[in-house]
């Protein structure tokens, strides 16, 4: 996993990179990136027409992204009414996706995690309640299926 970006997330697919369920399948929003990851691990090219094809998944996350990287205390407000409104167009799912893996990429992140960054987060995901009741639940999910990962990883290495 590479570290997030200095405001504490990154882009899609980097922090924890892990889909709610434990999938270790690429970030919803590479679908609508010019390179998608293929079978074999590699990236391949996607043609703009193709891209296009998401229904506007990847220019929400894309919007989505600028939004959480601007995101502070003093701004939570109307971030958060941003991003309310982004999950209430189209389909949520991407866009709840694309959440977990922006706040475990910046609470899970391998350099150090500022406190603040974490219970701005932490705000935004309770803010978020109404507007996605199911994204609390499914970043415990993702959150507890990294911490299996990663315990059955120190466990098999402490075995070694």
């Amino acid at each position: 996993d590479e570290a997030p970006a200095a405001g504490g997330l990154g882009k899609a697919g980097e922090g924890a990179g892990e889909q709610p369920g434990g999938d270790r399948a690429a970030a919803p929003a590479a679908r609508g990136s010019a390179v998608a990851p293929s079978s074999s691990g590699k990236a391949r090219y996607v043609p703009p027409a193709l891209r296009a094809a998401d229904g506007g998944d990847a220019a929400r996350g894309r919007q989505l992204r600028g939004l959480l990287n601007r995101l502070s205390e003093n701004n939570l407000p109307s971030i958060s009414a941003e991003v309310a409104k982004l999950l209430g167009e189209g389909r949520q799912r991407p866009m709840v996706d694309e959440m977990v893996t922006a706040v475990l990429g910046a609470a899970l992140s391998e350099e150090h995690v500022l406190p603040q960054i974490a219970l701005t987060n932490a705000a935004l995901v309770r803010a978020l309640s109404p507007a996605a009741p199911h994204l609390a639940a499914f970043l415990v999910e993702a959150l507890v299926s990294r911490f299996e990962d990663d315990y059955a990883a120190r466990r098999s290495n402490a075995c070694a």
